[in-house]
């Protein structure tokens, strides 16, 4: 009897040796960046680094689409800039500029490497914010559907953008790169 306790006991503190070993920090190994901690845990470690100042551009140039597939011209918008939307009732501009758009509950600029460009349009009429939608430089007219809108506009009838092109990149104090 007392060989299977001695068994058990020792299979117990090799099992509970193991689960510590693999919740520890060893060297080379960065947890952050394991699928089971998540974006949660990407977010804090990026926060940490990189501080919540987002990067600026002088300029971008967009696209829109409506919800048919119809595109309209491009236009260039630079900082703080309100341009018609040629073809619709809107004006757009431009708020938030990410170089590494992340979600996490709400935008994150996950680096200051251009791995997923992308900017905040604030679509507006006659003067009043309507809504807000993302353009990635990556994706295409890509639609966030499970975003609430602002109220009164219906999310099926929100224009989708792309980010075409942004120039003067200009990183935040410290990042390191160009700037």
């Amino acid at each position: 009897m007392k060989p299977k306790i001695i068994i058990f006991v020792v299979v117990l503190a090799l099992l509970a040796g193991l689960l510590w070993w693999s919740g520890s920090n060893k060297p080379g190994t960065d947890k952050a960046n394991t699928p089971a901690a998540g974006m949660s845990g990407m977010m804090g470690q990026m926060t940490e680094i990189k501080g919540t100042t987002l990067p600026t551009v002088s300029k971008i140039t967009i696209t829109a689409q409506d919800t048919d597939g119809k595109e309209f011209p491009a236009v260039e918008l630079g900082s703080g800039e309100v341009k018609p939307l040629s073809g619709t009732p809107y004006s757009v501009r431009f708020t938030e500029f990410y170089t590494h758009w992340v979600w996490d509950r709400k935008p994150v600029n996950m680096s200051f490497e251009e791995q997923n460009p992308a900017v905040k349009v604030e679509v507006l009429q006659d003067g009043k914010l309507q809504y807000s939608a993302w353009g990635f430089k990556n994706m295409p007219f890509f639609r966030m559907g499970h975003h609430a809108p602002s109220a009164g506009v219906e999310t099926q009838k929100q224009l989708a953008f792309t980010l075409v092109n942004y120039e003067g990149l200009k990183l935040p104090a410290g990042a390191g790169g160009r700037g």
